[in-house]
């Protein structure tokens, strides 16, 4: 019997080693088609965030102007950061980079230049390389009066010296604010006093009145017209209250406890005792008042009449007029405000009071 011999085909046989390879390879090339995904990806979020960047204005229903002092040799990311500092830019990067890449940081002059809130980065760097400031800018400080204020926009050369004061009585004005004030009144304590840009060629005192009045309207009337309801007083009595307030107290914190203490002196029937009424009276803002002077013979002498005043003693800023339609409740009667530190010191009963002036006045 013959031998058969059997052949037998085995199999191909992957090893470990190969089947790792193959492994390899294949997770080498998914984590390098991820990899280009997340960095395409990121590529693309990031040019589209610059780009939103570059199309979106901080404010697009803020038009108010915004002064920008650029300082001589200033770097495109100190003028960013000034930018950013007056709520200008979203992001400073993308202002950066549209600098560069627009080669527009080689441009860039020192200077002033007007900006507003509701422009895009591309036209905000338009108006840094093209539009220095031809306006004239003149801030009205809180607590100014109409005369300090016509005499700051004569000596800008804006109007003629009492031109503004003129108006501020004579000018119709049309705001709906105006109705509870006194007839036959100016226009004291209702001149926002704020930062404005003047046209040297074409600037009225009635032009500036009408813009100040606008301002008022919205920061005021508008804004806290609500709270001023709320509080019990018209709001011809807040901007009184308010204007004193501005006169006698520095920080907020005193001007709503001096707010809160000639409140209830007035609701009481105590003389108010504001010696600012009577340097309005007098228009001496300077000098020590004398005896004489506190005995002068005006409606606004708070030590010999009760009660406000006729009419508001200065243009009071935001934070007075908010201090007088939200007092801050406490116990005193009396204060002073003429220390050495600066510091306001605060009495409940008059003796006290009187102790306190021996103590701090010199």
């Amino acid at each position: 019997m013959s031998k058969m011999v059997q052949k037998f085909i085995y199999p191909a046989i992957i090893y470990p080693s190969n089947f790792l390879a193959m492994n390899k390879k294949l997770i080498i090339a998914l984590v390098v088609i991820i990899a280009i995904i997340i960095i395409a990806g990121f590529h693309y979020q990031h040019e589209k965030k610059y780009r939103y960047y570059l199309q979106t204005p901080v404010a697009a229903d803020d038009n108010n102007r915004v002064l920008v002092n650029i300082q001589e040799g200033m770097s495109a990311a100190k003028i960013a950061e000034e930018l950013k500092s007056k709520d200008l830019l979203l992001s400073t990067w993308a202002f950066e980079r549209y600098l560069r890449e627009n080669k527009a940081d080689t441009k860039l002059a020192a200077g002033r230049f007007i900006l507003a809130r509701n422009q895009t980065i591309p036209q905000i760097v338009k108006s840094l390389v093209e539009g220095k400031i031809t306006e004239k800018v003149v801030t009205f400080t809180e607590g100014m009066t109409i005369r300090q204020m016509d005499n700051l926009l004569a000596s800008e050369g804006l109007i003629s010296t009492g031109e503004f004061t003129v108006c501020s009585r004579d000018c119709q004005f049309d705001f709906s604010f105006l109705a509870d004030r006194p007839q036959a009144t100016d226009l004291e304590g209702y001149l926002f006093p704020d930062t404005y840009f003047f046209d040297p060629a074409g600037t009225s005192g009635q032009e500036a009145i009408q813009r100040m009045l606008s301002a008022f309207d919205q920061k005021v009337n508008k804004d806290l017209g609500e709270a001023v309801k709320k509080s019990g007083h018209s709001l011809y009595e807040i901007i009184v209250m308010a204007s004193m307030i501005e006169k006698e107290a520095q920080t907020e914190k005193d001007m709503k406890m001096v707010s809160d203490i000639l409140w209830r002196r007035s609701d009481s029937g105590i003389s108010l005792g504001v010696d600012a009424t009577v340097r309005y009276a007098l228009n001496k803002w300077k000098e020590p008042l004398t005896v004489a002077d506190l005995d002068t013979e005006s409606p606004y002498n708070t030590r010999k009449y009760r009660g406000l005043p006729p009419g508001p003693i200065c243009n009071p800023g935001l934070a007075a007029i908010k201090a007088a339609i939200s007092p801050e409740k406490n116990d005193y009667w009396y204060y002073l405000t003429a220390t050495e530190s600066g510091e306001m010191i605060y009495s409940k009963t008059n003796d006290e009071h009187n102790q306190n002036r021996v103590k701090y006045i010199r």
